[in-house]
This record gives structure tokens, sequence and C-alpha cells, in this order.
């Protein structure tokens, strides 16, 4: 226990000076998390603990992002939703399963790195745009709704995957996760209007102290159900915090676990780093490098395509594909399936493109509005431009 305690220490120290310095530089400190993870390791912090810290700091994350959204604008846009998921699957899962067949992987391998590339870190994305205070943004709705159809379509995905693979770690009959996707859309589109009258008249007679304790019991339910049936912890803090944010509690709620957001997600996304074996990546980095490239421009021409059917302005555009395009911790599970398949050669190329993109991916966020401007200025100069 005292060396846990004393690893835990060293490790709040490293991440403390960290933000601090990236923060005096005006960069996210995400991308700072993760390489203290990958670089520095976790002194003293055993396996157990770090994917405990992981999951609470993902939960609280998506719980945070969830409070924002609404559940019954979701349902509300839910053809919308769909329709987005759609494009964002067409366009994105072929950059993966092109560059492995590329690469000579056989067709199994490089399926799975098409799944591994095509879908965005929920933990990531919020992480920035909790970060950054962008929940008011005009893209952001957009990015949350895209979010939430890429963790139902790779839910759907390696419930298939479960038919044929190995779950590393994992025993989940697929119709346990296809069921528990349908449980899921009742609750928020049938369930959501009562469930939130029955929220608000508990907690407006309950002190903070009660209603902190009710809160977080409904997040880690939540979360912890998500997970015991194949789906991500992501989805289902995600799911509670769109329940009580369309309560009356919106506001205690945010009061009473806010200050806890910050420590979680940094130690999430040191943890996360700390997952990643360096040694591993040696030799990949060109491969890597090439296919993060083609990654953040299907991305871009994903969010260019979606935007355009929604009406938004070339900047939003740009903005929104620059959002989603960091990769992360979902990749690395959908490559755990192809080394438990025999397929070795996913992880350290999949672990390559999540480190770049995830920090590549951060620095590009924030700078997203910049950027989508001088885009958007850019294309009205060609449009204004003689033949």
């Amino acid at each position: 226990m005292a060396s846990l305690l004393l690893g835990l220490a060293v490790v709040l120290l490293f991440l403390a000076v960290a933000g601090g310095a990236s923060r005096w530089l005006g960069l996210s400190a995400i991308p700072a998390y993760i390489l203290l993870g990958v670089f520095f390791g976790g002194p003293g912090l055993s396996t157990e603990a770090v994917h405990l810290i992981e999951a609470i700091g993902v939960a609280l994350l998506l719980f945070f992002v969830g409070l924002e959204f609404s559940f019954l604008r979701l349902r509300s846009q839910a053809r919308s939703l769909a329709a987005a998921g759609g494009i964002d699957l067409l366009v994105n899962f072929p950059v993966g399963l092109v560059a492995g067949l590329l690469l000579g992987w056989p067709f199994p391998a490089s399926f799975l790195l098409g799944a591994a590339l095509y879908i965005s870190s929920s933990a990531i994305v919020a992480g920035n745009i909790a970060q950054l205070r962008r929940a008011a943004y005009p893209d952001t709705e957009s990015a949350l709704g895209i979010l939430v159809a890429e963790d139902i379509i790779i839910a759907v995905i390696l419930a298939g995957l479960a038919l044929w693979l190995p779950i590393p770690g994992r025993d989940i009959p697929p119709a346990v996760t296809f069921g528990a996707i349908a449980g899921l859309l009742v609750i928020l589109f049938v369930l959501g209007r009562p469930l939130c009258r029955v929220l608000d008249r508990i907690g407006e007679r309950l002190e903070n102290e009660a209603l902190l304790l009710l809160v977080s019991g409904i997040l880690l339910l939540f979360s912890g159900a998500a997970l015991a049936t194949g789906l991500s912890e992501a989805i289902g803090a995600f799911a509670a915090g769109l329940l009580v944010g369309d309560s009356s509690l919106k506001e205690r709620v945010e009061g009473l676990l806010g200050p806890f957001q910050g420590l979680f997600a940094a130690l999430f996304f040191f943890g996360f780093g700390l997952g990643i074996d360096e040694g591993a990546l040696t030799g990949v980095w060109r491969a890597g490098l090439l296919i993060s490239v083609a990654a953040l421009a299907s991305k871009l021409i994903g969010a260019w395509w979606i935007g355009a059917r929604k009406g938004l302005s070339h900047a939003v555009r740009v903005n929104l594909g620059l959002t989603i395009s960091p990769r992360g911790e979902f990749s690395i599970l959908v490559a755990s399936y192809g080394v438990a398949a025999g397929h070795a050669e996913l992880r350290p190329l999949v672990a390559a493109v999540v480190i770049i993109l995830a920090i590549a991916g951060s620095l590009l966020t924030q700078a997203g509005p910049r950027i989508g401007a001088a885009a958007a200025r850019g294309i009205a100069h060609l449009g204004s431009s003689p033949l």
C-alpha cells in the first residue's frame, strides 16, 4: 500500500508539472499526459490500479459530455445521427483496410486495422472539448453525435468478431452485447423523460452529500453495466450524463463532481500511455506516420460531407474533422482482437498511429477554429477568382 501511495504521488507531481507547462505554452495538456505514460511509466502503480483509474477517468469525461448534450436532442436527431454514422464508417473504414492489404497483411488483419483506425477516441475528443471549453461550439454537437454512432457501430463489430475471435480477458456472448445495445436505446429514447422526472423528485429532497452519492452510483452503474455486457464504459457513462443533464439536477451535479473531473482525466490519459509498449514501436514509425496522415485526411473528408448535409459553414466543417481526428482506447481494444487471433503485427502499428493522432489531433483541435477560418478564406478566395 505504501508503494502504491508513493507511486501515485510521483505520478501526480509529474502530471502537475506537465499540465502546468502545457498551459503556460498555450497547449492542450492531453498529449503531455500520454507521453508521460509512454516514456516514464507508472512507478509503484499496479495494473489493477491503473485500469481502475482509466475506467473512472473515461467515465467522468463522458458523463460530463453527456450532461451538455441532452438525450431529448439525441432522440429528435436519431435519423441525422444514423446518416452521419454511416458516412463516417464509409469514408474512414477503408483507410485501414487498404493500408493493411498494401502492407501484405491477410484480409482478417487488414479488416481489423480498418476497424481500429475508423473509430475516434471518445475519451480524448471529450477531454479536448472539456479542456478547451467548447461544449457550446457549433461543431461540438455534431462531433458528439458521431462519437455516439461510432461507439454503437464498433460495439456491433466487436460483438460480431466475438463469434469467431476470442475476446481478450472476457467471455461475453454476442447476444448479450446486442441486447445491451437494444436496452440502451430503449432507456434513451423511450424511458428517458420518465426517468428524468423520477430523478427530479428524488434529487430535490437530498442534501449535496447524498446527491453526490446517488449520482456517482448511477454513473458507475451505467458504466459497469455497459462494460459487463461488452460495450465500453464510455457509452454507459455518456448515457448516464444524458439522463442527468435533462433533469433539474444538472447544475448541482456539475458543481459537486466538477472538481474530480480534471484529476481523473489526467490519470486516465497517463494510464493510456502507460499501456503502450515503447520498445514495440521501433520500426513502424514511418508506416504509422503515413497511415496517420491518411486517417486524418479521411476524418476531414467525412466531416466535410456530414457538415455539408447539415448546412454547416466551411470553417465549422474543418473544425469538426480536426476535433474527431484523435484515435485512442477503442483502437487499442480492436488491435487486441487481432493479437489474440495471431496477428501480432497489429499492436505496434496501431499503437504508433494512436500516439501520433492522439497528440497531433489534440494540437490540431486546439488550433481548429483558426485552421477552419483560414480554410474558409482560401475557399472563398478561390470561388471569387476569375477562371
